[in-house]
């Protein structure tokens, strides 16, 4: 085999283990936002505000049938006895109803506000957490793109910056598992800096 076609190879096995890489990183951060949205979705389902709101929801529609159902037997019970007294009833009963509605209303609207302005509190979380763990991504991807290009041509452009300690959130304090296992469980979710050693220190 000629040195031209040994190159060949090797630059298609190169780019295939590129291709691999590049997969797996996209499939690592597809499964970290999946573990991120169910997470989400676990507080919200054990948000005490959410099932209160569900709560006085179903009571609201009770009361709504209530009063369905009271109309319904003030109708049927016209017949039997005066107008009078009957529309004194139903006019006692709808103000009751009414009062309780609008205190039902009140209350759920409170609830509402709160549990929207949580969930905003929550959205703009998951959005700061996804726009991180992407712009990590990136980086890596980057970091990862200058050392292949260092290895095969031994061009030190990038040395200084392969040089450098990465860290994985800078306004962040030391994830201490990381410092000192070298890995996290958590993983793009954890909330802490994983700073990775540069170039010289994994070399030396």
């Amino acid at each position: 085999m000629s040195s031209a076609e040994k190159r060949i190879k090797r630059q298609e096995w190169r780019k295939m283990c590129k291709k691999r890489r590049r997969k797996l990183i996209r499939q690592k951060a597809a499964q970290a936002r999946d573990r991120l949205d169910q997470d989400i979705q676990r507080e919200r389902e054990a948000d005490p505000a959410y099932r209160k709101f569900l709560s006085e929801t179903e009571q609201l529609e009770e009361i709504a049938a209530g009063r369905e159902a009271l109309e319904r037997a003030l109708r049927n019970a016209q017949w039997l006895e005066e107008e009078h007294k009957a529309q004194q009833r139903f006019e006692k009963a709808r103000q009751q109803v009414e009062a309780k509605e609008r205190e039902q209303r009140e209350q759920r609207d409170r609830i509402r506000n709160e549990f929207e302005e949580r969930e905003r509190k929550i959205e703009q979380a998951r959005a700061e957490r996804r726009r991180q763990q992407e712009e990590m991504v990136r980086m890596v991807r980057e970091r990862h793109t200058k050392l292949q290009e260092f290895v095969a041509t031994g061009i030190d452009d990038y040395l200084p910056e392969l040089q450098a300690i990465h860290s994985s959130r800078m306004d962040a304090a030391d994830c201490k598992f990381f410092v000192k296992t070298g890995t996290c469980r958590h993983g793009l979710r954890c909330s802490g800096n994983h700073p990775t050693p540069g170039l010289s220190k994994v070399l030396g």
